[in-house]
């Protein structure tokens, strides 16, 4: 079956724009490659979506990330996957804490970011370090490939 990825990327570069995080709106989904169910998707906020809650300081706004949002609400709708079968599709690279809830997850084989303006190079190294494909949307080429051509 199968995922439209344009689709994908489309809707996670809207659903961020519906964040309510005050300092940056990032948002994520999580697709079943094999079946092509969406299992996922969330933005970065603090809890409850409650917006008073955020306060807006960089680096300490009180928001729970995207991807820890994703991956806890993908826990509530249905069985886990296995074998790392599902792709993350997220706005941003992922943060060292929001990597190592990927990696711990167990069912995320791929990660593909979308905004190549924050590499979070230390947090797409801890992916590809446990063997999760990195790629950043772009042509279709893999993050190495970006790198190289850019030297």
């Amino acid at each position: 079956m199968g995922y439209n990825f344009d689709d994908c990327v489309e809707y996670v570069r809207a659903l961020a724009k519906k964040s309510v995080c005050k300092r940056r709106g990032v948002a994520c989904m999580i697709i079943n490659k094999v079946s092509g169910e969406t299992l996922s998707w969330s933005t970065n906020g603090p809890a409850g979506d409650v917006p008073e809650l955020c306060s807006g300081i960089k680096d300490g706004c009180g928001c729970i990330h995207s991807e820890v949002n994703t991956i806890l609400k993908a826990r509530n709708t249905g069985p886990c996957l296995r074998d790392r079968r599902a792709v993350m599709i997220a706005t941003r690279a992922p943060c060292v804490p929001c990597a190592s809830a990927i990696v711990n997850c167990g069912y995320i084989g791929e990660f593909i970011y979308l905004d190549p303006s924050e590499p979070g190079a230390d947090g797409l190294a801890m992916l590809r370090r446990f063997g999760i494909q990195v790629r950043h949307h772009n042509d279709g080429k893999s993050d190495q490939q970006l790198k190289a051509s850019a030297v």
